[in-house]
């Protein structure tokens, strides 16, 4: 029998961000996207903008507070090794080797950083998007009010 590997911090991260991010695009799809061809349901479709603008703004903010953590982690981390490869490691490094040691200790945590950038770049998107339905949402108002004659 083959044995399952455990997946890493990062694989469930990228796992449960591309699950976030079909689960935001489906939500975005069903309940604006469908709906904004008919005027009787531009008030639902706001609704549901201003929330999912909301949620996605909190979202974006709780990222970067936690990259601010994982990155004085980092910091501290790096300071360590230098110290640990400098004076207790059983070879004798030059400082490129205990720099590309040190590269290696920290990787996983900097591509965590690097996969929730990624995440925020995608929620600011989104936001955008969402921004630019407002004003669509606008100008169907408009060319609704100009079919019935009112400009």
């Amino acid at each position: 029998m083959g044995e399952e590997k455990e997946l890493s911090t990062s694989d469930k991260l990228e796992i449960a961000f591309a699950k976030e991010r079909k689960d935001i695009s489906s939500y975005i799809q069903n309940h604006i996207t469908n709906n904004m061809g008919s005027i009787e349901n531009i008030a639902d479709v706001q609704v549901h903008i201003l929330s999912k603008r909301q949620i996605l703004v909190d979202k974006s903010n709780e990222m970067r507070a936690g990259i601010r953590k994982r990155s004085k982690n980092i910091a501290s981390m790096r300071k360590s090794k230098y110290r640990f490869y400098k004076t207790e490691f059983d070879l004798k490094l030059s400082d490129y080797e205990i720099t590309r040691h040190i590269d290696a200790d920290v990787e996983e945590t900097v591509n965590l950083i690097k996969m929730i950038e990624n995440q925020i770049v995608f929620y600011k998107e989104t936001i955008d998007g969402l921004d630019k339905c407002t004003y669509m949402i606008k100008y169907l108002i408009e060319v609704k009010k100009y079919m019935a004659g009112g400009f």
